[in-house]
């Protein structure tokens, strides 16, 4: 099955937002769901909190608030980086959604493994080629 909001996306793009701070910024949480209000919130506290429960989506909104889940939100609602502009309450130079806006990291894997690599690939399908990974069409 191919996710409508994962479909600019690349298997790729997802492991390089896996491997650094970097985050996208959506006006929705869409299909994530809250765990919480931590009073050391920080990119770090949410994917491990994701990644204990077996998600593969980590959110962060209000610089307090953790999100799971195994889909990002729909890309209609991705908005501009700079709008996830509220620091984490526990790190404050990350960022940590906004005002009604969540922040969305890949959960790294540790190293990257076949099984992070395959939830993966059931969230963005995917067919092995020689030369690349592509999508299904």
């Amino acid at each position: 099955m191919f996710f409508k909001s994962l479909t600019s996306l690349t298997l790729a793009s997802l492991l390089a937002l896996s491997t650094a701070k970097e985050h996208a910024c959506f006006n929705h949480p869409g299909p994530l769901q809250r765990t919480g209000d931590y009073k050391q919130t920080s990119i770090e506290v949410c994917t491990a909190i994701c990644k204990e429960a077996d998600y593969i989506i980590a959110g962060a909104t209000g610089g307090n608030q953790c999100w799971c889940g195994n889909a990002i939100p729909e890309q209609s609602n991705q908005i501009p980086a700079t709008s996830c502009d509220v620091p984490c309450n526990g790190a404050k130079d990350e960022k940590c959604g906004g005002d009604g806006f969540w922040s969305i990291w890949a959960i790294p894997a540790s190293p990257a493994s076949s099984t992070y690599i395959s939830s993966l690939q059931s969230v963005v399908p995917v067919t092995n080629t020689p030369s690349a990974v592509a999508y299904n069409a």
